[in-house]
């Protein structure tokens, strides 16, 4: 071709431009879906390519992948041109699972063992198996489950998180859950334990078997129930009543309320049995027995027994021998004395009680009291009572209040008003015990026989006495001017 062709053949063609090669990544999520990486898939195939982050963006929008994009990561890895090499470019969020709650007690559910005494020797008869609680105590605090967060994987899915367990602990009988639900509180006095999970407590405490070695003394502020008996030397404490299946032998009772002994009493002249109330038992032998109302019995023997109302003796032999009996208000017997027992007292004295519990300077004042109306002792009385009632109230505030404060309560100080709140509870009985034994004027007090009176028996009726130096056969003993005087039974008067 000449240079004229060449001139007129114009600029050489050239073909079109090849395609831009677009990078070809590979994709590696870690299984919990939190992580994802990306590489070049294969170096020949990849060989001379650049990479730009909008194409690392591109491929994990294609693949699904939008939530924790890892900007600067992925800036780094196309500027790096370590294409081949793992570059993690999204993290996802954590979910942080909720804690469990939990909870602690605030009394040992266990016995505490034999108590060590002072001198280091050990009293096994006090084994700690009652833990008593008063209405409104703390019995446990719960610490309630978090509830947690939950997470995002790199899809943009929640991950949820685990709830957080309630504490493993629930409220039994006349126990409750505070309202914020971070505390159990005991609904009324009793006795607490722990059973399955639960906290209970019990107004009653029942024992199945004899109170011995194998119980330690009984010691509980409600009532006790025992199936069997109570043997020499232990000593069985209630706030309430208490109800013996069984005997009673050379032991101690207390009781705030009524006491019933349905097998009797063998004191061996050791036992002492104090209630508040009335005192229900089969047979008295050898023992003391005090009651701040009324006593009945079937023989009383060699016993020193006392009762702030009366005295009735049922049953088959209705007899009161030997030792000495007092009532407030009237004895009934179908026996009094025997051959065997010459000398016995039996006596009736109204408000006995008050006249033993007068303090030196009391007694300087009795001729004053004497003075007093007895609508003004009701109102002296009723004073005092308003009193103590008003005192516990005040003990009672103070314990909610402390137990109010949760972990900041002084617990030194909630026993302390739980100690002084019980001991108001015994003199507000004492109170109303009292003022139930005051009598109209015209009240007369009386030791009525049904049966045979022996010589050497002692009656005495409100400080006035006659001792019986020959046998009698039912009568009735009152005073009247000053003097006792003696009257017939009338029929169906003070049956047995």
């Amino acid at each position: 071709m000449d240079k004229s062709d060449a001139a007129n053949a114009g600029p050489a063609k050239t073909g079109p431009a090849p395609p831009i090669k677009k990078p070809e990544f590979e994709l590696k999520v870690t299984s919990d879906q939190l992580s994802a990486y990306v590489r070049l898939r294969d170096i020949e195939a990849n060989e001379g390519v650049a990479v730009e982050e909008a194409d690392v963006l591109a491929f994990l929008a294609k693949s699904g992948i939008k939530y924790g994009i890892m900007a600067e990561d992925i800036k780094y890895f196309c500027l790096n041109k370590n294409y081949f090499q793992w570059q993690k470019v999204a993290v996802g969020n954590k979910a942080v699972d909720g804690e469990d709650g939990h909870y602690t007690l605030t009394f040992n559910p266990d016995s505490s063992g034999p108590m060590e005494r002072e001198d280091g020797s050990v009293d096994y008869r006090e084994l700690g198996l009652i833990k008593n609680v008063y209405e409104g105590e703390v019995l446990s605090n719960i610490v309630l489950p978090k509830i947690g967060s939950d997470g995002t994987n790199i899809y943009g899915g929640a991950i949820l998180a685990k709830v957080g367990k309630p504490a493993a602990v629930e409220a039994g009988n006349n126990v409750r859950l505070t309202e914020d639900k971070t505390e159990l509180r005991a609904e009324r006095d009793g006795c607490v334990y722990f059973k399955q999970k639960k906290v209970y407590v019990e107004e009653a405490y029942t024992v199945r078997e004899n109170v011995s070695l194998k119980t330690g003394n009984i010691s509980f502020n409600g009532n006790i129930n025992i199936a069997e008996n109570v043997l020499e030397g232990f000593k069985v404490n209630a706030q309430k009543d208490i109800y013996v299946k069984g005997l009673v032998e050379g032991a101690e009772l207390t009781a705030g309320g009524n006491i019933v002994i349905v097998g009797g009493i063998t004191g061996m002249n050791t036992a002492k049995i104090t209630a508040g109330g009335d005192i229900a038992v089969k047979f008295i032998e050898n023992a003391t027995v005090i009651c701040g109302g009324n006593l009945t019995c079937d023989i009383i023997l060699n016993s020193k027994v006392k009762a702030e109302k009366s005295i009735f003796m049922k049953g088959q032999r209705a007899a009161i021998i030997g030792g000495s009996v007092l009532a407030g208000e009237q004895i009934t017997a179908r026996t009094l004395g025997s051959d065997k027992h010459p000398q016995q007292e039996v006596v009736v004295l109204k408000n006995w009680k008050m006249l033993e519990e007068k303090t030196d300077e009391e007694a300087k004042e009795e001729d004053k009291a004497k003075a007093l109306s007895i609508k003004e002792q009701k109102n002296a009385l009723k004073q005092k009572l308003a009193q103590a009632e008003s005192y516990v109230e005040v003990f009672t505030k103070k314990i909610k209040e402390e137990n109010d404060l949760g972990a900041y309560k002084n617990i030194t100080k909630i026993k302390e008003y739980m100690v002084k709140k019980s001991e108001l509870a015994a003199v507000i009985a004492s109170l109303r015990n009292t003022l139930e034994s005051f009598k109209e004027a015209n009240f007369i007090s009386s030791i009525t026989c049904t049966g045979f009176i022996h010589p050497g028996v002692k009656i005495s009726i409100d400080r006035c006495w006659r001792m019986i130096t020959e046998e009698m056969q039912n009568q009735k003993f009152f005073v009247h001017e000053g003097e006792i005087v003696v009257g017939a039974v009338l029929p169906g008067e003070n049956q047995q």
